[in-house]
């Protein structure tokens, strides 16, 4: 029985999951960025990534477990680099974060929930 990583790969390429994987490594792309991209989970890509011996594969995945990405208008930056490029600062972008925030509200300022 194919996992949804493998499923989601045989939808949209002909080529293997492990080659997939590999060339999506090589163009620099996170292990969650590859998820988003295919519609899974980033828990379904690191399964396959861990059962089917491959975790050399994207080598700065440990970089991204210490500092949290937030998608942010196509980017996936993190609130020092969110706050720097948009001139918001570093603790309301935290604030609006523990409050439910996301995306392009994490910008907006007052009632972007709403």
């Amino acid at each position: 029985m194919p996992t949804k990583l493998e499923s989601a790969i045989a939808k949209r390429e002909t080529i293997s999951p492990k080659n997939y994987l590999r060339k999506k490594a090589l163009s620099s792309l996170s292990i969650r960025e590859v998820a988003d991209e295919l519609g899974v989970k980033p828990w379904d890509v690191t399964y396959y990534i861990r059962r089917n011996n491959l975790q050399g594969l994207f080598p700065n995945n440990k970089q991204n477990r210490w500092a949290q990405k937030y998608k942010v208008r196509g980017e996936y930056l993190t609130l020092r680099e969110i706050s720097a490029k948009y001139g918001v600062s570093y603790h309301t972008l935290y604030r609006r974060i523990k409050r439910g925030y996301s995306g392009e509200s994490l910008l907006r300022g007052k009632n972007a929930l709403g």
